[in-house]
């Protein structure tokens, strides 16, 4: 059924997975030893890690069997102290031509695995560790691992699972790293609140403190196209906050909950400028130009704890913007948005005055939402989605341990 003009078919099941435990986050996708086709990771809270292939047959599986003495298990769930809190990461960190698979637990380990779910390596953080990301912070032409701990350490490994440094920025960080090469720093948010940049040798640069915890992974990217790199992070404060690589705020777009996801970042409508799609726990994802304002929201039934995703779900040469909320829905939404008339300017004025109307309207007399295109409904809240770009299928993660693949049908 089309449910918009020009947009015909549905978004179906294609399949469904249960990895029998619960999901703290979604899954990941990528083509880990470069054939052409992508793989599936889910992660999950008992410490399992599962590569799918796209039909969602099982590669292979890692169980991570951490133990925790006496002492641990008076502070600590023993049930969930290997679990997976942030989806797994990939990257050839060592150059053989084939990509890790890098991932962090409650526990405070941080594992690599081989593309065929072989152990290459494991770290002791000391403390729950989240997300990571990788760059070659020292010219060794292998990729460092970086990540931040429940500790307040953030640290950078090497290919082969040794500490090269850490620094401790005194509180806690949950928020995933990001590195700029360019300017050779890492930014991060930790559980205070504080945007924090640290050079590629161990000093901290600047600080910024916002109102709420940063759970988000930072996102560094030129977004005005002149040649300069700005930091883009949401925070529990309900604040979205673009700063330059000095530290000084650009812009900050507030909205009505905390923002706990990384911002997805794509020229949604070709016109060669980049829009920010945010996710909301006001129940809405936004729509953002680069100047901070906004272009449509589409509210939901309930938060928006995971990223979006901008993808041409139906091959019309479009990019629809692709949600999952906590109310159970996947949303396939226009990167247009519509216009809503709220009330007709001028119109109560006419109806109550006799003669002439001259008033000037300066409110505006509606406003901007997003435009459902299709809606799918799944067992429970939904923690993360991800793409498969060659089928251009929705890969999309449940809490209670269903992954489903969506995609878009004629029928």
């Amino acid at each position: 059924m089309a449910l918009l003009k020009g947009k015909e078919g549905r978004l179906s099941q294609i399949w469904s997975f249960d990895v029998g435990s619960h999901l703290l986050c979604g899954p990941s996708v990528d083509d880990l030893n470069d054939d052409g086709t992508e793989e599936i990771i889910i992660a999950t809270k008992t410490g399992k890690i599962i590569l799918l292939d796209q039909d969602a047959k099982p590669r292979w599986e890692f169980v991570v069997n951490e133990k925790i003495d006496e002492v641990e298990v008076m502070f600590m769930d023993s049930e969930s102290v290997n679990s997976v809190m942030s989806r797994p990461k990939t990257c050839d960190i060592n150059n053989d031509g084939q990509k890790e698979i890098v991932f962090g637990t409650e526990l405070g380990m941080v594992y690599a695995l081989t593309a065929d779910g072989k152990l290459l390596w494991k770290y002791q953080a000391g403390s729950a560790v989240s997300g990571m990301c990788f760059c070659d912070t020292n010219n060794d032409g292998k990729q460092e691992v970086i990540f931040g701990s429940d500790d307040g350490n953030l640290h950078v490994v090497n290919a082969m699972g040794k500490l090269q440094w850490k620094y401790f920025a005194e509180r806690g960080i949950k928020g995933t790293p990001t590195v700029s090469v360019f300017n050779k720093v890492i930014v991060f948010g930790d559980n205070e609140g504080v945007i924090n940049c640290v050079s590629f040798d161990n000093k901290l640069l600047w600080s910024h403190k916002t109102g709420g915890k940063i759970t988000a992974e930072v996102v560094i990217k030129n977004i005005y196209g002149d040649n300069k790199e700005y930091i883009i992070v949401g925070s529990a404060d309900n604040t979205l906050y673009v700063l330059d690589l000095d530290g000084d705020v650009i812009w900050e777009y507030k909205t009505n909950g905390s923002i706990l996801s990384k911002v997805e970042i794509d020229d949604l409508d070709n016109d060669g400028k980049f829009e920010i799609l945010v996710s909301s726990c006001d129940n809405n994802i936004y729509a953002l130009n680069c100047e901070g304002e906004k272009i449509w929201s589409y509210e939901t039934n309930f938060w928006i704890g995971s990223s979006a995703v901008a993808v041409d779900i139906d091959g019309d040469g479009q990019k629809e913007v692709i949600v999952g909320s906590y109310d159970h829905n996947v949303y396939v939404l226009s990167a247009e948005g519509r216009y809503v008339l709220e009330h007709i300017p001028g119109l109560s004025h006419i109806i109550n005055q006799a003669g002439h109307y001259s008033d000037i309207q300066s409110q505006d007399p509606g406003e901007n939402i997003g435009k459902k295109i299709w809606q799918f409904t799944v067992p429970d809240m939904i923690v993360g989605l991800a793409h498969i770009k060659k089928t251009k299928r929705i890969v999309v993660g449940v809490k209670t341990g269903k992954v489903i693949c969506l995609a878009h049908t004629k029928s």
